[in-house]
């Protein structure tokens, strides 16, 4: 595997925020980032899920995930990893792994009953080769 390059790096993501951890958007045009086909064992920089004081005296940790391809992505994995640290080896699948898209080869998981302090995608395995983007919102 290879090793995690996001150490320190994560983007802060307060409430009503995204942030794109695999790949970018350049006007209305998804760019996304290109993936190889077979098992690309590729971890994406993480983001920060703030915690403080939110509207209702709440604290809401939930934050959504969308994962997009140019094309069909073929058999595939994605997981969904969270973390109090932001170090490759304390990364804990959260859920269950995207291995579905639509027809529009989207995808999409809700974090709603977890409450990690950090966030990332993991590319597991990739059929094809195609244009990934992940993108996680609060």
């Amino acid at each position: 595997m290879p090793k995690y390059a996001g150490t320190g790096k994560a983007q802060l993501l307060n409430a009503n925020q995204q942030a794109y951890v695999m790949g970018s958007v350049s006007g209305t045009v998804n760019t996304g980032e290109r993936t190889s086909a077979g098992t690309p064992n590729f971890a994406t920089l993480a983001v920060l899920l703030a915690r403080g004081q939110q509207a209702q005296g709440g604290f809401p940790f939930q934050f959504a995930v969308e994962i997009s391809f140019s094309a069909n992505p073929g058999t595939f994995e994605v997981d969904i990893q969270g973390s109090e640290t932001d170090t490759d080896n304390s990364y804990c699948l959260l859920g269950t792994a995207i291995t579905a898209v639509n027809s529009a080869n989207y995808a999409r998981f809700e974090g709603v009953n977890y409450y990690p302090k950090f966030v990332r995608g993991f590319v597991k395995t990739l059929g094809n080769d195609v244009l990934t983007t992940i993108l996680i919102s609060r």
